[in-house]
């Protein structure tokens, strides 16, 4: 997963493999996941420790004077934590 800033500057990403990087990016901030933008309320999968994949819906919060995008992943309806930067995600198959 990575995020991409707007307008071009360095910003943190991660890649597929989850990998944190700084790369340059164009206008919007948005995570993508193998080039595709994930949008709120789009479900991932996220590599748990023991190497088995969850199901997480992502959810976001975007602070227009900060320009501050905070990610959440839910997993049930009053479980919730913010992004991990040393996650792994995947679309699920479909």
């Amino acid at each position: 997963m990575e995020l991409r800033q707007e307008p071009a500057c360095l910003c943190p990403t991660m890649d597929a493999k989850g990998e944190l990087t700084f790369r340059l990016r164009s206008p919007g901030a948005r995570h993508y996941l193998d080039d595709q933008g994930i949008h709120a309320g789009d479900i991932l999968e996220m590599q748990i420790d023991d190497g088995t994949w969850q199901c997480v819906r992502y959810e976001y919060t975007w602070d227009p004077n900060t320009q501050i995008l905070e990610a959440f992943l839910h997993f049930e309806e009053d479980r919730c934590l913010r992004l991990p930067t040393n996650a792994c995600f995947r679309w699920p198959a479909a």
